[in-house]
């Protein structure tokens, strides 16, 4: 201790502390080390600034990265790619909605150019890129095998990818997956695939045999079909005609479903309102205006079809009794587009399809005298229509149904063309009217 002591008086330096335990030791500095200092390496440079979207980086921290950069830059890429080198085939088209009111999307073989004229992956960017817009939404896709060939015919692993991009996002909302003209080949890749195809997936695969069996589920005129599948459908209709033909009961004409609207007996006394739609919305009002994607989501397909035969049948039905808010909100949906002419009427359709852009500017008297001249009828089922969506549009903090998504929704179900397939161009006008006249159906009705 006396050596220490006299140690730290003679020193110069600075002691530093040692701790041990609760005690604190002082040694002189030049007894803490006598080994030299190693050579530190030189401090490397900073990496080079890259951008990468969905990336933060706040001074002096690590950059954070939401999303990976290799996924991120492609799908970024996506919303600014070109794809009309893919859209002038007319591969792939939207069809307004199908007779379940599931937005529905169309894709036809036959309009594959010969190999390698397209590139298969920006076609898979594309088919995404379209779904993408109805995705929120039960939808379903028409597939057209008619005119696949050698020369046009994508490889087993393409159909693998497009099945694996796909993921839990696009496969939960899409309700069916119609093969319209199936082949031997079709049917081999599906078994093919079976490894990789979840049951769930394969539950909503139909194979469709003929363009009549089409008709039950969806509206030919509202697909723009190719010539060259109507002229094949013909061919196998043809042989597949009985010699014998089969003595058809008289069909019973229907009285809500698919009735025109000036047949209809089944109305409110005072407004003309079909009593389907005032009992129907006043079961959601009681019912599911605060359930979440409220028209989005899709009832039981069977239960659906024995109800509205029930009602064609002018049979009574408690919609209580099935305890289901969602069987109510598609039959409203499917009530809409089961009518041979929809509520806007054809005549409307090219002037809405002319209007300009509704959101610059106070529209409200243009929209207002376009409606004035629906007949009565028609006029009485939107004014019930576009309030009672305005309700529901209210509590979209809860539902998470806006405008926009009830447009996207209730706008095919609303307005189609004579004549013509509903093209995209189509539908986006068709949803922007739907949406203004929601947003302002105090000003209109």
């Amino acid at each position: 201790v006396s050596r220490m002591a006299s140690a730290r008086r003679g020193s110069a330096k600075a002691a530093s502390p040692i701790n041990a335990g609760n005690s604190v030791f002082y040694v002189p500095a030049e007894e803490v080390s006598t080994a030299p200092t190693p050579k530190q390496p030189p401090p490397r440079p900073p990496p080079p600034s890259v951008a990468v979207p969905g990336a933060t980086q706040a001074a002096g921290q690590p950059l954070q990265v939401t999303q990976p950069a290799e996924q991120a830059l492609p799908h970024a890429l996506a919303e600014q790619e070109d794809f009309s080198d893919v859209e002038k085939y007319n591969i792939i088209n939207t069809a307004g909605a199908d007779k379940q009111s599931h937005l529905m999307l169309v894709f036809f073989a036959c309009n594959l150019p010969e190999k390698p004229a397209l590139d298969l992956d920006k076609l898979l960017r594309f088919l995404k890129s379209q779904v993408d817009k109805i995705v929120e939404n039960d939808y379903s896709i028409a597939y057209f095998h008619h005119g696949l060939s050698s020369k046009n015919k994508p490889g087993l692993m393409w159909l693998r990818k497009v099945y694996g991009d796909f993921d839990r996002k696009y496969k939960k909302n899409l309700k069916a997956f119609y093969v319209i003209h199936p082949t031997k080949f079709v049917r081999f890749c599906l078994n093919m695939m079976q490894p990789f195809i979840s049951s769930k997936f394969g539950k909503k695969v139909s194979f469709i045999n003929t363009l009549s069996d089409l008709d039950a589920i969806v509206d030919r005129s509202q697909l723009s079909i190719p010539s060259s599948i109507l002229s094949h459908d013909v061919t196998i209709t043809v042989e597949k005609v009985s010699l014998v033909p089969a003595v058809a009961e008289p069909a019973t004409p229907p009285a809500v479903f698919g009735c025109p609207l000036e047949q209809i007996a089944a109305v409110h006394g005072e407004t003309g309102v079909p009593m389907i739609l005032i009992t129907a919305a006043a079961y959601v009002r009681e019912h599911g205006m605060e359930v979440e994607g409220i028209f989005r989501r899709s009832a039981n397909s069977q239960t659906v079809k024995e109800v509205k035969e029930a009602l064609n049948k002018k049979q009574p039905v408690d919609l209580s009794s099935y305890d289901d808010v969602h069987l109510a909100a598609v039959l409203i949906k499917s009530f809409l587009r089961d009518l041979p002419e929809p509520v806007l009427t054809f005549a409307l359709y090219d002037r809405v399809m002319a209007l300009p852009d509704l959101n610059a500017g106070d529209n409200v008297a243009v929209v207002k005298e376009m409606l004035g001249a629906l007949p009565a009828r028609n006029n009485a089922i939107l004014t019930f229509l576009l309030k009672f969506l305005a309700e529901v549009a209210k509590l979209q903090s809860v539902n998470r149904m806006t405008e926009s998504n009830l447009a996207i929704v209730f706008g095919p179900n609303l307005l189609w063309a004579k004549d013509q397939a509903a093209s995209l161009q189509a539908m986006h006008k068709m949803n922007i009217f739907t949406q203004y006249m929601i947003t302002h159906a105090d000003e209109l009705v």
